[in-house]
C-alpha cells in the first residue's frame, strides 16, 4: 500500500496551524493591552485633579520661593555685618571677665597675706598698721571689682 501525501497540503496545514496559534496569541496580547490601557486611563482620571491644582499653584509657589531667597540674602548680608561686631563684643566681655577673675584671685591672695600678716604677730606697731592698711586696700579693691561703676554705652545697632 502506498500512501501519497502532498507536501503542499502538509505545509498548508502547518501554516494554518501556526496562523491559528499566532491569532490566539495576538488576541490574548490585545486583551491584556486593553486591560492595561483601562488601568492607565483610570489612574490618569484619578491624578488629573491634583496635577491640575498643582500646576495652578506653581506661579504663587515660585513667587514665594523668590521672596524666601531674597529674605535669606538679606539675612546673610545682615549676618556679615552684625556677627563680627557681636564676636568683638564677646571677645571684649571675655577679656574683661578674665581680667576681673585675675584681679579677684590676686586680691584674695593679698587678703590672705594681709590676714596672715595681721594675725602672725609682728614685733612692731608699724608692721601692724601696714598689715591693716594692706588688708583695707585689698578689701576696697575687691569691692571695686564686685560693684563696678556703671557706664552707659551710646553705641546703638540699627536693625534692617
Amino acid at each position: 500500500m502506498v500512501v501519497t501525501i502532498d507536501l503542499l497540503s502538509v505545509l498548508t496545514g502547518l501554516l494554518i496551524l501556526a496562523g491559528i496559534v499566532l491569532a490566539v496569541y495576538l488576541v490574548i496580547a490585545i486583551a491584556r493591552l486593553i486591560k492595561t490601557l483601562g488601568r492607565i486611563n483610570t489612574l490618569l482620571g484619578q491624578i488629573d485633579a491634583p496635577v491640575t491644582e498643582t500646576i495652578r499653584q506653581m506661579p504663587d509657589l515660585i513667587s514665594k520661593v523668590n521672596r524666601i531667597s531674597a529674605d535669606v540674602g538679606t539675612i546673610t548680608e545682615s549676618a556679615k555685618t552684625s556677627v563680627p561686631t557681636v564676636l568683638d563684643d564677646v571677645q571684649t566681655v571675655t577679656g574683661t571677665v578674665r581680667d576681673n577673675v585675675t584681679s579677684v584671685g590676686s586680691a584674695v591672695h593679698d587678703v590672705s597675706d594681709g590676714v596672715h600678716g595681721f594675725f602672725a604677730g609682728s614685733s612692731g606697731t608699724a608692721a601692724h598698721i601696714g598689715s591693716i592698711m594692706s588688708f583695707a586696700s585689698t578689701v576696697i579693691e575687691i569691692m571695686g571689682h564686685l560693684f563696678p561703676k556703671k557706664t552707659t554705652r551710646t553705641k546703638r545697632r540699627t536693625r534692617r
